[in-house]
């Protein structure tokens, strides 16, 4: 698999805050990778670097593996932070004015409006559009010019979740086009619901990077309870597929390894005479694997 993105060992700083600490990924063609970070982690820079938008101190990057030379930048659609478009013009207009900045001809706009659900307002002025409408022309915005790479800064930052559920739905489509995306977020939940990899940073500082699945694993948890606490406590410790054991407030989380099935845990709990009073199986988030991970 081609590379459309190789970073090597980038660093940028801010006078004493480090931004960016020997940064080095890889993205490959085809992939829809999800930068992911906390707030301050250096996501943006990351994308604002890339873009040549900012210069590094130190290090490289080098797109679509040289065959564009020096310019790349044709080849690729970014949003960062938050889009400007003329309020007083259309939605249409404002592509056909970024088109003609990019020197891009014969664009069929009507295409790309349908594709970000916005064919029915494409001739409303972008003052009259929600924000969940201003982020889907951008999102299409990035579209002209048909880019190999599209680029996003946090695409679903401060939408609802009728917003957020459709902005997830076209850059799934996007995907699907045939184009690489990489997204920066720091939402988890839409990381794992939209990318298939993942690039874990805090502090500049790359901490874990790989397909999502590999990231979760494939053990999953129990929420567990019963009125005699003691003794489901001292029955715990007695089993091997107990991975890990947690207290909550109301109940015990233990993780499963994943040979075994969660009704054979049903099962032993009735065999021993633990009669249980909370018992729900859910698979282990990427929260739960982000958070381990940041806390090293």
């Amino acid at each position: 698999m081609s590379h459309v993105l190789k970073i090597n060992n980038l660093s940028k700083a801010y006078g004493k805050i480090k931004a960016l600490d020997n940064l080095n990924l890889t993205i490959e063609k085809g992939n829809i990778y999800g930068l992911l970070g906390p707030n301050g982690s250096g996501k943006t820079t990351t994308l604002a670097i890339i873009l040549s938008i900012l210069k590094a101190d130190s290090g490289s990057f080098e797109w679509f593996d040289g065959k564009y030379g020096n310019n790349p930048r044709i080849h690729i659609g970014a949003i960062l932070e938050t889009p400007n478009f003329y309020p007083y013009k259309s939605g249409v207009d404002n592509l056909k004015i970024i088109a003609e900045i990019k020197g891009v001809k014969g664009f069929d706009y009507d295409k790309v409006m349908k594709m970000v659900n916005l064919e029915h307002r494409k001739d409303s002025k972008f003052r009259t559009y929600s924000l969940g409408m201003k982020q889907r022309l951008a999102i299409a915005a990035t579209m002209i010019g048909d880019p190999e790479v599209v680029i996003f800064d946090e695409p679903t930052n401060g939408l609802d979740p009728q917003g957020i559920a459709e902005v997830r739905s076209i850059l799934k489509r996007v995907a699907e086009s045939g184009r690489t995306v990489l997204m920066a977020s720091h939402i988890l939940d839409e990381v794992e619901k939209i990318c298939s990899h993942v690039a874990i940073i805090k502090k500049g500082k790359l901490l874990a990077t790989g397909l999502v699945g590999e990231l979760l694993s494939d053990d999953y948890l129990i929420e567990i309870n019963s009125l005699d606490q003691d003794k489901l406590s001292k029955l715990a410790g007695d089993f091997d597929f107990i991975k890990k054991i947690e207290k909550q407030k109301d109940f015990y989380i233990w993780t499963i390894d994943n040979s075994v099935p969660a009704e054979q845990i049903s099962r032993l709990m009735y065999e021993k005479g633990i009669i249980l009073n909370h018992f729900l199986i859910r698979k282990q988030k990427l929260e739960e694997e982000f958070l381990k991970i940041v806390k090293q």
